[in-house]
């Protein structure tokens, strides 16, 4: 028997199986169709879908076998995707790849298959539709021009099942972010139509020269607050809705990174000098990196903020920027309040929820979504390192060849 060897894009293959998310799902008429009428047109009592990945060959739909996978070093298919056409072999016994394979000396005893790769738009095979007898054969080529038909469905079912399920994401995280909305965005713009009438109210009572002693700065800050917020939620909303676009993903162009960060701590630097916070940088000078330039630079603005957000008076904060390997990698460090192991597991998770800052500084939680989403989108990695009173550390990596 011989081992069929690994594609030569195998780690790239292999995530792009994994990016569907299919594997070890529920069969689905869909391709329980598409392999009966694969049976049935080249007139063979097995056939198979089968998605390989990196250890076995399972199987999304069958027909004629009870077996739900096999090894991937014995199956037919992991021979199948290495080329770009149906491989046949019209008997087992006499080809040296197979004559001593298990599936052919023992049960289910194949002596004929003929397997039509799964070609993904990008040209990764992630498995075949594939047909199997007991005995000799050979099919036709009529039989053969269906089964590459058949094939390139399972492909388009596949994609179209994937595309529902991005659908069904961003329909939740849309009713997500609508719920933010109503209660933040109103809340923010609420305070503001209130002290602007108290504001007015204290003006007609001071123009009667009343002696009510109302402390007007104080309002016009709590003015100035509840702007920012809703600034920053729709500033937000608008990167949300960016990366839930896959169009807009695609409109990549060169940031000069440092030049992005230095206007981060620009943006940010009024909410640094209120609490007395120094920044700190350290960039690579000709660092550069191919994005949508809106989308980072809120992902910066967010990692800042969050580092703003959660330190005492007088403390320092970190940015910093480097290629290594290979990678963009950003950290932002602090020396705030810190958080739990717990809390630092759940804050790019799907349930992210807005704290308090350490002056009282309100946030929705919208900016560790983004982060996260973008960080996702990219095929990047965030790390989170912190210590209750200790200060947080958080990385993120963004690898530099999907520039």
């Amino acid at each position: 028997m011989i081992v069929a060897p690994p594609c030569g894009n195998e780690d790239a293959r292999l995530a792009t199986l994994f990016s569907y998310d299919v594997l070890d799902t529920p069969a689905e008429s869909a391709y329980d169709d598409l392999v009966s009428l694969a049976s049935h047109i080249c007139d063979k009592p097995i056939a198979l879908i089968s998605l390989i990945d990196a250890k076995r060959q399972w199987f999304k739909a069958k027909v004629g076998l009870d077996a739900t996978h096999t090894s991937k070093n014995i199956a037919f298919c992991s021979h199948a995707i290495l080329q770009d056409d149906i491989l046949e072999v019209p008997d087992t016994l006499e080809d040296e790849r197979f004559f001593d394979n298990p599936l052919v000396t023992s049960e289910p005893k194949i002596r004929f298959y003929a397997g039509a790769p799964l070609i993904t738009k990008q040209g990764y095979a992630l498995g075949t539709l594939c047909v199997i007898d007991r005995k000799p054969a050979k099919l036709s080529a009529a039989q053969k021009e269906a089964l590459s038909a058949l094939a390139r469905q399972t492909v388009s079912q596949l994609e179209l099942r994937l595309n529902n399920r991005k659908l069904d994401i961003a329909n939740k995280q849309k009713n997500k972010l609508l719920q933010i909305l109503s209660h933040d965005l109103r809340s923010a713009f609420g305070n503001i139509i209130n002290l602007a009438d108290m504001l007015q109210l204290i003006e007609k009572e001071q123009q009667q020269k009343t002696k009510h002693n109302y402390n007007t700065q104080h309002f016009l800050s709590l003015i100035l607050r509840s702007s920012k917020l809703g600034l920053s939620l729709l500033e937000n909303l608008l990167s949300w809705s960016l990366i839930t676009d896959s169009e807009q993903l695609l409109h990549k162009k060169p940031l000069n990174v440092r030049a992005i960060m230095m206007e981060a701590i620009n943006y940010l630097a009024t909410n640094a000098k209120n609490k007395s916070l120094t920044v700190k940088t350290d960039f690579k000078q000709d660092a550069i990196f191919y994005s949508q330039e809106n989308l980072f630079r809120s992902v910066i603005q967010n990692l800042l903020h969050n580092a703003i957000k959660f330190s005492p008076e007088g403390k320092d904060i970190w940015l910093l920027a480097n290629e290594l390997d290979g990678k963009l990698i950003i950290t932002v460090a602090d020396q705030g309040i810190g958080m739990s192991k717990e809390d630092c597991a759940l804050l790019f998770g799907s349930g992210v929820t807005a704290k308090k800052g350490t002056a009282g500084e309100q946030g929705s939680g919208l900016g560790a979504q983004i982060i996260r989403d973008y960080v996702r989108e990219h095929q990047g990695e965030i790390e989170v390192h912190s210590a209750v009173n200790n200060g947080t550390e958080i990385t993120i990596s963004l690898p530099l060849s999907n520039n």
